[in-house]
C-alpha cells in the first residue's frame, strides 16, 4: 500500500481523533468537580474496596455480615479494584476511566463500521452521532457501570457484522470476548452476545459446519464468565441477581405498560423541536420526520439494490438488519427484568443502548439508499442531513448547569484531594455543560452529619456516598 493509497484512511482516523478529543473535551468540563451517581455506585466502590483488601467481591452490611455483590454484575468493581489496593481516589478513577473508554467508544465504532461499510464518511458521522449524544454524556460522565458496558458492546455489536461479512473466525472470536465483558459488567448487555449469535447465524457466509462451530466458540467464550456468576447466586441463593422471577398475571397488560413507558421515552429522541426552523411545529415536523425514517428503513430492507463494483448496497443492508435485531434483543432482555420480576426501572438510561442502535439503523439505511441510485454527484446527503438534524435538536439540551444557590456549611465534594472545594457559602459551578434532559445528581458529604437536607435548586437533593 503506497503512501497516496494511505492518506484517505490517515485522514480518516485523524478525523475520529478529533471526533474523540471534542467530546472528550466537553465530558471533561461536565466532570469538572466530580461524575454524578447514587446508590449503584456505592455499591460498585465498595465490592472493588473490599476485593483490594481480601474480603471477597461484596458488600459488608452495618451488621457486619459480608455478602456477596449479585444485584450488579461483578466487572466494574473489579476493574476498580486494583486502583483501590494502590489507595486511588476511586472518584476519580472513574472519571478518567470513563474519559478514555468514551475515546475509544468512538473511534472503535467509527473504525469498525467503516470496516463493514466501506464508507468513510459513515464511519465518521457515527462517531460525531455517539460524541453528541446527551444520553451517552450523561452516561460517561457518572460513576455507573454503562459506560465500561457500552465500550466493548457495541465494538462487538459491529464486531459480528464484520464477521459474518467476512466470513472471519478470528473477528468473530474478538466479537465474544468484547461481548462476554459487556455482559459480565452490566446484565442488560445479555442482548449483545444474542444478537451476535443471531448474525452470525443468519448472515455468516461459510457453511453449516463452520457457523455451528463458531457459534459453540462465540457461546463458551461469552456465556460462560457470566452463566458461572450468575450459577453460585442461584445455587446460594435461588435468586438471579437477587431478583425472584415469575409469571405476570396478565402478559398482556405488561407488554401494554412497558410499550407506554418506553414510547414516553424514546419519543424525545426524535430530533426536532418547536423552533428549529422558524414557523414548522413539532406537531407537523415530526409526523413527516417518522415517516422519513421509516421510509428509509422499510426500502433498505427490501428494495433489491444496485450492485456496483465502487459500491455495495448489502454492507449497508447487513448493518440494518443487525441493528433491528440487537434493538429486539435489548428490549427482550428488558421486558423479561420488567414484567418477570417486576425490578427494573425503564428511563433514559436503561433505554440509553437503544440509540447508537437507532444511529447504525438510520446511517445504514441512508447509505443504502446512495448506493442504490447513482447520483452526478456522490456524496453522503442524506446521512449528512439526519446528522444534521440530531445535532442541531441535541444542541438544546446543553445549556448550562444551574448554579448552587443552597447554602451548605462545611460541605464538601465528594472528592478527596487538593483540588475538591468546599462550599461554605453559594457557589457557581465552572461552565460546564448539562447533558441530560434531567438535572444531574451530585454527591456531597458533610464530615459532621450523617446526611444532607439541604436541597440544591436545580439539582436533585444531595446525597451521601461515603
Amino acid at each position: 500500500m503506497t503512501l497516496s493509497s494511505k492518506r484517505p484512511l490517515l485522514y480518516f482516523f485523524f478525523g475520529l481523533l478529533l471526533i474523540a478529543a471534542a467530546a472528550d473535551t466537553y465530558l471533561y468540563l461536565c466532570t469538572a468537580y466530580a461524575p454524578w451517581g447514587f446508590s449503584d455506585s456505592a455499591a460498585y466502590f465498595s465490592a472493588a474496596r473490599n476485593l483490594a483488601q481480601g474480603t471477597g467481591l461484596g458488600v459488608v452490611l452495618p451488621q457486619g455480615d459480608f455478602v456477596r455483590l449479585e444485584v450488579f454484575a461483578p466487572f466494574y468493581s473489579i476493574m476498580l479494584s486494583p486502583f483501590a489496593g494502590a489507595n486511588l481516589d476511586l472518584i476519580a478513577v472513574s472519571r478518567w476511566m470513563n474519559l478514555i473508554l468514551f475515546a475509544g467508544l468512538t473511534i472503535g465504532c467509527g473504525w469498525l463500521f467503516f470496516r463493514v461499510t466501506r464508507s468513510y464518511a459513515a464511519g465518521l458521522l457515527f462517531a460525531i452521532l455517539l460524541g453528541t449524544t446527551p444520553a451517552l454524556a450523561s452516561a460517561y460522565s457518572s460513576m455507573m457501570s454503562e459506560p465500561l458496558a457500552c465500550a466493548p458492546g457495541f465494538p462487538a455489536l459491529l464486531l459480528s457484522m464484520a464477521a459474518a461479512r467476512e466470513n472471519s473466525m478470528k473477528l468473530l472470536l474478538g466479537a465474544a470476548f468484547l461481548s462476554a465483558l459487556a455482559l459480565f459488567t452490566r446484565y442488560a448487555f445479555l442482548a449483545v452476545p444474542v444478537a451476535g449469535l443471531l448474525i452470525w447465524f443468519l448472515f455468516g457466509s461459510g457453511g453449516p459446519k463452520q457457523r455451528w462451530l463458531g457459534a459453540l466458540g462465540f457461546s463458551l467464550l461469552s456465556f460462560v464468565p457470566t452463566g458461572v456468576w450468575v450459577g453460585i447466586g442461584l445455587l446460594q441463593r435461588q435468586t438471579i441477581g437477587t431478583r425472584v422471577f415469575a409469571f405476570p398475571d396478565s402478559l398482556t397488560r405488561e407488554i401494554t405498560e412497558m410499550a407506554v413507558v418506553v414510547f414516553n421515552v424514546v419519543k424525545y429522541w426524535l430530533p426536532y423541536r418547536s423552533g428549529m426552523i422558524p414557523g414548522l411545529s413539532a406537531k407537523i415536523a415530526s409526523p413527516v420526520l417518522i415517516a422519513f425514517f421509516l421510509g428509509l428503513t422499510l426500502f433498505s430492507l427490501f428494495a433489491p439494490g444496485r450492485k456496483s463494483a465502487a459500491a455495495d448496497p448489502s454492507a449497508a443492508r447487513l448493518v440494518v438488519l443487525g441493528a433491528l435485531i440487537f434493538a429486539a434483543a435489548y428490549l427482550g432482555v428488558l421486558f423479561i427484568a420488567y414484567a418477570f420480576s417486576g425490578m427494573l426501572d425503564l428511563n433514559e438510561r436503561t433505554l440509553m443502548p437503544l440509540l447508537p442502535a437507532l444511529y447504525l439503523l438510520l446511517l445504514s439505511a441512508a447509505l443504502f439508499v446512495e448506493r442504490s441510485f447513482r447520483f452526478k454527484v456522490s456524496l453522503p446527503w442524506i446521512q449528512v442531513m439526519i446528522v444534521l438534524f440530531f445535532v442541531g435538536y441535541n444542541l438544546h439540551f446543553w445549556g448550562i448547569i444551574c448554579a448552587i444557590t443552597a447554602p451548605i456549611q462545611k460541605a464538601m465534594l465528594l472528592r478527596p484531594g487538593r483540588d475538591s472545594p468546599s462550599l461554605k457559602k453559594s457557589t457557581v459551578c465552572p461552565r460546564a455543560s448539562r447533558c441530560s434532559r434531567t438535572p444531574p445528581m451530585w454527591f456531597f458529604f458533610i464530615p459532621t452529619a450523617t446526611r444532607i437536607t439541604s436541597t440544591i435548586q436545580g439539582l436533585h437533593p444531595a446525597a451521601v456516598l461515603a
